[in-house]
């Protein structure tokens, strides 16, 4: 158990901080940490929830609407698309390194499917993969984790899409904001 625990460690903490930090945003409300942090520090408010909750599942609604509250409250859209962009392209990163290892421990049925899938994504020239993966993330309110899900699967060298992961996710949080400040009725 001893040796488990140190080669695991790593992965522990990453797991047992995100997993905290979650807990802790599902009893404290956005607006209640906008009170608290006040209201000159929304872009340092809204870069933790984007960095922590990101556009997961689970939390992605939250960043959405404090996006949309900040934008409607008169945060500048820019700035809120920079920061929440940032804050979500480093969550995801945090995801793909999560999914990266535990995708040596898929079963030998799964590790067929991705090698069917692998092969597919392998006939389009790395360009075209590339345009994908921003149009995914910048114009689609779809989960990231899925996305992040296949890229670490299908062994994409974080460091060559993290530019386009960041790329799509300010894109996607600025578009929100102006979204936000354009609605009538906020």
């Amino acid at each position: 158990m001893e040796n488990w625990l140190k080669n695991h460690a790593g992965i522990l903490v990453l797991v047992t901080v995100f997993l905290t930090l979650n807990l802790v945003f599902l009893v404290i409300s956005p607006e209640q940490l906008v009170e608290y942090v006040g209201v000159e520090n929304t872009y340092l408010t809204l870069f933790v929830i984007a960095s922590i909750g990101g556009l997961n599942s689970i939390t992605g609604g939250i960043l959405y609407g404090s996006i949309i509250a900040f934008a409607a409250g008169g945060a500048s859209p820019l700035l809120l698309g920079l920061t929440a962009g940032t804050g979500i392209a480093i969550g995801d990163g945090l995801v793909f390194y999560l999914f990266r290892y535990t995708s040596r421990t898929l079963s030998a049925q799964w590790q067929e499917k991705v090698t069917k899938i692998k092969a597919k994504v392998e006939h389009l020239p790395r360009f075209a993969q590339y345009i994908f993966i921003y149009l995914y993330l910048g114009f689609f309110p779809f989960p990231n984790d899925i996305l992040m899900f296949l890229l670490a699967v299908l062994r994409f060298e974080f460091l060559k899409v993290f530019p386009i992961i960041l790329a799509g996710a300010i894109t996607i949080a600025t578009l929100t904001a102006y979204l936000g400040k354009s609605l009538p009725f906020f």
